[in-house]
């Protein structure tokens, strides 16, 4: 069976990783903005309207399609929405096809960044 993983702890294993991720913000275009570090990625979205709402869904769904496109597995348990302003809506839930099944992305107040 051959892994799609980078091996850990290697030379070549970081510039592997970044050239293996190098289309991932291709893939998100201008509909919301995505920043890399090591191996996270966190897409930002200004929040106005249900259009922008439905636009985060549809670029949650096309990175989804990417990961299944390159055979990665996705942390769902680190996978969250936190919301910031002063008049935020935190009444819609934003989903994540997982085994089958789409699955609500949890949401919190906070997250630990690195």
């Amino acid at each position: 069976m051959l892994s799609s993983a980078i091996p850990q702890g290697s030379i070549l294993g970081p510039l592997l990783f970044i050239i293996f991720i190098n289309d991932l913000p291709d893939v998100c275009g201008e509909v919301s903005s995505i920043f890399l570090y090591a191996d996270d990625a966190k897409l930002f979205k200004h929040i106005l309207t249900p259009d922008d709402r439905s636009s985060l869904q549809n670029m949650f769904n096309n990175v989804q399609l990417w990961i299944d496109k390159w055979q990665l597995s996705l942390n769902f348990a680190k996978c969250v929405t936190v919301s910031y302003g002063h008049h935020t809506d935190n009444t819609h839930s934003y989903l994540l096809h997982r085994h089958g099944s789409d699955m609500v992305i949890q949401k919190q107040d906070s997250f630990k960044d690195l």
